[in-house]
């Protein structure tokens, strides 16, 4: 994110996360935390914008489309 704040203006800047989301069984066991701890990192870096996906979104079914909620 860094190199990307150093060539683009921050506010330029977004990342798009899913939470709750599962690929090939891998998981987080404490997503809370670790989310809590990349959206105060991202947010003290400025990025313009934060989208959370839910894997429960129909048109986000393997990750495509964008969330409807």
């Amino acid at each position: 994110m860094s190199a990307l704040i150093e060539i683009f203006a921050s506010k330029q800047v977004g990342v798009s996360i899913a939470p709750a989301g599962r690929i090939n069984d891998m998981f987080d066991s404490n997503p809370s935390e670790l989310y809590k701890h990349l959206v105060i990192n991202l947010e003290k870096l400025g990025v313009g914008f934060i989208e959370f996906k839910s894997d429960k979104d129909p048109e986000n079914y393997k990750g495509y489309g964008y969330p409807s909620s």
